[in-house]
């Protein structure tokens, strides 16, 4: 997060790491404060969590999360369910994307999900009937949910559950297989068992024993906080392990882990062993930095943003070359989305060849409409070109696309 949030590199998995925690941080603190706090605390986590989805339509396993959590105790559901229809508003302005049918698919079973939840510990709340018999209930209540979901819109069902299955290791799905951020953590340099300190630090040692002991504990316990906690922590390590991506939303939470672990242990240093308590914090602080440290200085040192000679490139691009849309002004003009159709260039426009991942700085630095950039589209017909090997093709390709000038950097190459 360091290196992502330097002087020049924004960017929207910083924006994803924070608003997910802060709703998960409300929700946990709203179950366990008075009603007008908690009101309150319920509002923050809505408004965040829409616009976690506007930033992330692709989350969906947030509302995911919340209907598991539900299931298992639901007493989180009623702030759920209200989280997830002040979130359905927010993400309104945002429904227009690709990802939009799978978002609203999944904030609508998991809020018919915690409503369910709702409705039947209420039941069983009244007649008295054994805990052990609810959750039972709720998994098969779930089940025909599911079933009916599936049955009433087959195709937007079975198309999320494919594009969920495409992320999961072992696939063939090329898109998955050539972006690093996707891979499986094991995978991603240095590879293996060291790959864990190179993206997580030395948080994992105590964090992930620690919440292997809170699963039990949040089911005894009945504190709705901590199953929620609790789910949303495994579900976001065991992602993290699937696709280093993950690591955004495993990371904290870890983290909050270990500390509480230790925390924990540390508490329970009685009689002659009291006196070691303080040892013990720093021996705890040391490890975290001594096993976290070396691959945190060495990512956040490392280059990034834009370069000398990548920064004179665009320049002189911005400088040399005709504006595409005929008026300099139209770059901060506002454009509204098109219901229908496709955008009108005008006979001006023109495009900028460059790979995907660089496309965003042609347009924010030259004012230059790329072919492509971070939503991928046109990404197979620009690496048809760059790996082309026929000038005579090649050129039919740089037509088809509307380019008239070609950008690379040395990484590209």
């Amino acid at each position: 997060l360091l290196w992502e949030t330097h002087l020049g590199v924004p960017d929207h998995h910083v924006a994803e790491c924070l608003l997910s925690l802060l709703v998960l941080a409300s929700l946990c603190s709203a179950t366990e404060r008075n009603r007008a706090q908690r009101t309150w605390l319920v509002v923050f986590a809505g408004l965040s969590l829409g616009v976690y989805l506007v930033i992330r339509p692709a989350g969906i396993f947030v509302p995911g999360i919340f209907a598991v959590a539900s299931l298992l105790e639901p007493l989180l559901a009623p702030y759920l369910a209200a989280a997830l229809s002040l979130a359905s508003i927010v993400f309104l302005t945002s429904s227009g994307n690709k990802w939009a049918q799978f978002t609203w698919l999944s904030i609508a079973c998991s809020a018919a999900a915690c409503l369910l939840a709702w409705a039947l510990g209420e039941l069983w709340s009244r007649k008295r009937w054994p805990r052990a018999s609810l959750l039972p209930a709720v998994g098969v209540a779930a089940l025909c949910a599911i079933g009916i979901v599936a049955a009433v819109r087959p195709a937007a069902f079975f198309a999320m559950a494919a594009n969920i299955g495409r992320f999961f290791p072992g696939g063939h799905d090329v898109f998955v297989n050539t972006i690093p951020e996707l891979a499986p953590l094991w995978k991603v340099r240095p590879g293996g068992f060291a790959a864990l300190f190179e993206s997580l630090g030395g948080v994992w040692i105590v964090g992930l024993p620690f919440l292997l002991c809170v699963i039990p504990k949040a089911w005894r316990a009945r504190r709705p906080a901590l199953t929620l906690f609790a789910v949303w922590a495994i579900v976001m390590t065991v992602g993290g392990f699937i696709q280093v991506r993950m690591t955004l939303y495993s990371s904290p939470v870890l983290a909050v882990a270990a500390g509480a672990g230790t925390a924990w242990a540390i508490e329970r240093m009685q009689g002659a062993a009291r006196r070691f308590r303080i040892p013990a914090v720093a021996a705890f602080v040391l490890l975290t930095l001594a096993t976290s440290l070396p691959a945190d200085l060495r990512q956040a040192g490392g280059p990034g943003g834009l370069d000398s000679d990548w920064r004179a490139a665009l320049n002189w691009l911005a400088r040399n070359t005709p504006d595409p849309m005929g008026d300099p002004a139209a770059w901060s003009r506002f454009w509204p989305r098109l219901n229908r159709g496709k955008f009108s260039y005008p006979d001006s426009a023109y495009g900028v060849l460059t790979w995907w991942q660089y496309g965003d700085q042609v347009n924010a630095w030259a004012h230059r409409i790329p072919n492509t950039n971070g939503t991928l589209v046109h990404a197979d017909s620009v690496a048809a070109f760059l790996t082309g090997t026929d000038p005579d093709r090649s050129r039919e390709q740089l037509g088809h696309l509307g380019s008239r000038y070609v950008i690379l950097n040395s990484t590209a190459v």
